[in-house]
């Protein structure tokens, strides 16, 4: 009983004592096992990446591990059975020998970590996991690095070798990558828009290139190769591209791109040459403001880089323009004595400004022009003013007032004594100092004349203005000094002096001849003139003679256009508007030849040079044309200010032939003879917008009496113009004098009261 006891007493004891053991065993592994502070260690994901700094030297980096702060490096080259601890350390970069990298190369990057388990004993774990990859030796060759610059702002580089690169910056010594790409060349874009900024005047980018390897789970990059310097200069090309941008009312501003050279010269053509306006340095916006132009003017500008490389010079930039057509700051003159009100309605009355006065305009208001009279300023009727062709149309037009001058009114290449080759009276003022011709134009005719004159350059034509507003005692002189010569044999020349020998009625013991130089007359005759080119077949521009028996050629047997012949001479001259009695104005500005019986005939020696000579009459009239069909006895349209004499040329300033010379007082002006550019001219002044009528003696001569009769508008100016008076631009005021002349550093009294002008002719406020 006792024995069967102690075997089943036995028999669990046994078990029980194995378990406790097992127990304890296990309790002590989990002592040995369990790191307080230490639990699943994990590596991070992603490629390893290699980075050689040297030859020597490469850079090991791997994902941080997300918990821990220790991680194991451990290497087996090719060949080697087990891992060698290369490096624990805390961080996720270390620094191998590049020796390594001649074979294959297994990295093996474990999480680690290390403290006292709870028997008290210091312990090492690591992960189960890690990243490990196999990295074949480096292969890439890459010795040179070459760079140019191309476009602006473009950096060409090229170097040694093919396979995977990438291109990037030295910055502090650190590579910062801008482009990975494959093949032995790049393209660098520095500005706003492109991977780089430009460098700063007195700075560098250094620019570099290095191999790319990779494989499965790692990239391996080469070492730089030795960077580039690039600076500025290098980048900006030389190539010069130049723009022009409105920025206000006759404002603009040139702007171009940044070039090779050490600064810019900005340039403006100038009575044949450059003149330099500017010097603009080098910076990161290049600009040049033009200042305020004068309306419809033309402007060729040149930017020129000044410096570089004369071996590569920069080629000049150029820009044209017009500047707009606006009246202001235009001088205007009242061709009636106009009224002066405080607004642009014209409703205040302030007081009145004579005629012929030279005001300023300031501003444009419907009818209304605002201006400066003296000390005072107000509005007065645009309609009654005539404006400066000028100052307005610019280089619309081309200019020529030759009466200004060196007036050449003739009979059919016959000098008119005391007329031609002379200032006409009146005329004394319009050629100024400073500012060239005054063209004193109705302004409301202006308008429809800057319609004729854009339609011819739309063609390729230019209109030339000989005559706007001419004074009537420049009407009254021409009129009387020709007449009084009309019987008079024309004039000869004198075949020893060169110079014409004009009539004169012989005094008791007097000879009857005047000899004047020729040089003295400004002559225009028809060899002045450019020929026409050839037209097309359809039109024929070519003049021949007429046959003998022909009853209108005039004895010097002077050809006549073959693409219109002339009326039969019986047919009467068509009026181009009734007549009036000489006492009163002429509305055509024209009147009738006094009969020839009321004049006396000179009688002429035969031993007079002007014996045989016809005379001023005979050659001007055809048997229809006479004094009164040129110059007008009473009043012309030319002294109300709404006439015209003027000829169409080329853009380039050739003259297109007409029938006669410009100002030729005969019967070869007439447009029954026009040719096809004496009819180019008409069909300009005569389209609709225009619609101005010209006379049956004057190819030239255009006047607007639709705006006279919708003014009505019967008075006229006695005087000529001059420039007196003040003027100003967006700078400033200045006075000029009949002449033309800017009063300079000078003080000087004006309307009563002291102003003082500076060196540029500003008066100081």
């Amino acid at each position: 009983m006792d024995s069967k006891r102690s075997s089943s007493q036995i028999s669990w004891v046994i078990p029980v004592a194995v378990l406790a053991v097992v127990l304890v065993l296990a309790a002590v592994a989990a002592a040995y096992f369990c790191t307080p502070g230490v639990s699943g260690l994990s590596v991070g994901k992603g490629d390893v990446t290699l980075v050689m700094e040297d030859s020597k030297t490469v850079r090991l980096t791997w994902p941080e591990s997300p918990d821990q702060a220790l991680t194991r490096v451990s290497l087996r080259p090719e060949g080697e059975a087990d891992f060698q601890v290369w490096e624990e350390l805390t961080g996720n970069t270390t620094t191998l020998d590049a020796s390594l990298l001649e074979r294959p190369l297994t990295i093996r990057i474990q999480a680690a970590a290390q403290g006292k388990n709870l028997l008290g004993m210091e312990r090492e774990m690591v992960s189960s996991g890690a990243i490990e990859v196999t990295v074949q030796p480096y292969t890439a060759v890459l010795s040179r690095l070459d760079g140019e610059g191309g476009e602006v702002g473009e950096l060409s580089l090229s170097w040694d070798g093919g396979g995977r690169y990438e291109v990037g910056v030295l910055e502090d010594g650190q590579f910062r990558p801008l482009r990975q790409l494959s093949g032995s060349s790049a393209v660098l874009r520095f500005g706003e828009d492109g991977d780089l900024p430009l460098p700063s005047y007195d700075d560098s980018v250094q620019v570099t290139v290095r191999a790319l390897q990779s494989g499965k789970g790692y990239i391996l990059y080469g070492p730089c190769v030795t960077p580039l310097e690039v600076t500025r200069e290098l980048l900006l090309g030389n190539q010069l591209s130049l723009e022009c941008q409105q920025i206000g009312e006759r404002l603009y501003a040139l702007r171009w791109n940044e070039t090779k050279g050490d600064f810019y010269e900005v340039r403006e053509w100038i009575n044949e040459s450059w003149v330099t306006l500017a010097q603009v340095e080098r910076s990161d916006e290049l600009r040049y403001e033009t200042g305020f132009l004068r309306s419809g003017s033309d402007h060729r500008y040149q930017v020129v880089s000044v410096g570089g490389d004369p071996l590569e010079p920069v080629e000049p930039a150029e820009v044209s323009l017009r500047a707009e057509i606006s009246t202001r700051y235009a001088t205007v003159w009242p061709v009636i004595q106009v009224e002066l009100f405080e607004d642009a309605a014209l409703s205040k009355f302030m007081g009145q400004v004579p005629a012929g006065t030279a005001l300023c305009v300031l501003e444009e208001s419907g009818d209304a022009f605002h201006i400066r009279y003296g000390e005072k300023y107000g509005w007065v009727d645009s309609r009654f003013c005539m404006i400066n062709l000028r100052e307005y149309l610019g280089d619309v037009c081309a200019y020529d007032i030759t009466n200004s001058y060196r007036s050449i009114f003739m009979v059919h290449d016959n000098p008119i004594e005391n007329i031609t080759g002379q200032v006409i009276k009146g005329f004394e003022g319009v050629m100024t100092a400073e500012d060239g011709f005054l063209v004193p134009y109705l302004y409301p005719s202006a308008k429809k004349l800057l319609i004729a004159a854009q339609a011819a350059e739309a063609d390729g034509y230019r209109l030339r203005i000989y005559e706007a507003f001419r004074p009537n005692e420049a009407t009254r002189y021409l009129y009387d000094t020709t007449l009084a010569q009309l019987d008079y044999p024309v004039p000869v020349i004198d075949g020893e002096s060169g110079g014409y020998i004009f009539y004169e009625p012989p005094e008791p013991g007097e000879g009857d001849t005047q000899t004047v130089q020729a040089e003295e007359l400004a002559l225009t005759s028809w060899e002045d003139i450019e020929p026409e080119p050839q037209l097309p077949e359809e039109e024929d521009n070519s003049e021949t003679a007429p046959a003998e028996d022909d009853p209108q050629v005039p004895e010097d047997n002077t050809p006549q256009p073959a693409d219109e012949p002339a009326p039969p001479p019986e047919e009467p001259v068509q009026p181009t508007e009734e007549p009036t009695q000489p006492a009163e104005a002429d509305e055509n500005g024209l009147q009738e030849e006094p009969a020839p019986e009321e004049t006396e005939q000179p009688e002429i020696p035969e031993d007079s040079p002007f014996y045989g000579h016809p005379t001023f009459r005979e050659v001007m009239t055809d048997g229809r044309f006479g004094i009164g069909s040129f110059l007008a006895a009473v009043v012309s349209a030319h002294n109300r200010g709404i006439a015209l004499d003027l000829t169409i040329e080329k853009l380039d300033g050739t003259r297109l032939s007409m029938q006669s010379p410009m100002h030729d007082l005969s019967w070869y002006s007439a447009t029954y003879l026009n040719n096809s550019n004496a009819k180019l001219l008409e069909s300009y002044m005569t389209m609709p917008g225009v619609a101005m009528r010209g006379l049956t003696s004057e190819w030239w001569h255009f006047q607007d009496d639709d705006t006279r009769e919708a003014i009505n508008l019967s008075s006229y100016l006695t005087k000529g113009v001059t420039a007196e008076g003040w003027t100003r631009d967006n700078i400033g005021w200045r006075y000029r004098d009949a002449k033309g002349v800017y009063a300079r550093d000078t003080t000087i009294k004006v309307d009563g009261k002291q102003y003082t002008f500076d060196a540029a002719g500003y008066a100081v406020e």
